[in-house]
């Protein structure tokens, strides 16, 4: 339903970037979890944000959750991108893309029906603060904070539609998902690795016109 929260716990990937623009076009909040976050964590972030559906990318990241199923009754689906534990609430990647092929060939305007009811103010995200001064923190974003971050760049005009961007920092932080939100308005193209072992390499391949990283 609108503002339902739906958790991400993986390292930046593609599937990190698809899982989120799809839950905020059914109109959901991405609630974003560091996959260097240990488990009592992992299981409060989840229940204090009632998270009802989280994408998790490997076994590690899925055994965070369930060892705290029974602090987490909202929860419903764990989305497991990297294999699949063998558990009822565990599905995988390629489950998730067969279930909503039905689901659109049953009901072919779906997406766009949720997208046009969704509003400037409603919840878009839920970002974590790392529990540095106590318990983490939700802080709640909403649709227009991240559109109004892309037309905001763009004022500056100093990223073009023709640049190619190296994206490698986490999309658990609100710099990292910011970047993907200046793209969808500027329209540039992005290649995405957040393996920090693989960037020197990948940047002799890819060659990008821009690189973002926190100070």
């Amino acid at each position: 339903e609108s503002e339902d929260r739906v958790a991400i716990a993986s390292n930046t990937r593609m599937e990190w970037i698809l899982a989120d623009l799809a839950i905020m076009c059914a109109s959901g909040a991405t609630t974003t979890v560091y996959p260097s976050t240990q488990h009592e964590d992992v299981g409060y972030i989840l229940a204090d944000s009632q998270s009802k559906v989280i994408f998790a990318e490997d076994d590690l990241q899925v055994r965070k959750v369930l060892d705290h199923l029974d602090e987490l009754p909202e929860l419903i689906r764990i989305v497991q991108l990297d294999g699949k534990v063998d558990h009822p609430k565990v599905i995988g990647w390629s489950d998730l893309e067969q279930q909503g092929g039905v689901h659109l060939d049953a009901n072919p305007t779906a997406v766009d029906d949720v997208i046009a009811a969704i509003r400037p103010e409603d919840l878009a995200t839920l970002i974590y603060t790392s529990g540095t001064t106590g318990r983490p923190k939700g802080v709640r974003l909403v649709q227009d904070n991240w559109t109004y971050e892309g037309a905001a760049i763009e004022a500056y005009d100093i990223i073009y539609p023709d640049d190619l961007q190296y994206l490698w920092l986490p999309l658990s932080h609100v710099f990292g998902k910011a970047l993907i939100a200046i793209q969808l308005h500027i329209g540039f193209t992005t290649a995405v690795d957040g393996r920090i072992d693989k960037i020197v390499e990948n940047l002799a391949v890819v060659q990008p016109t821009f690189m973002c990283g926190a100070p």
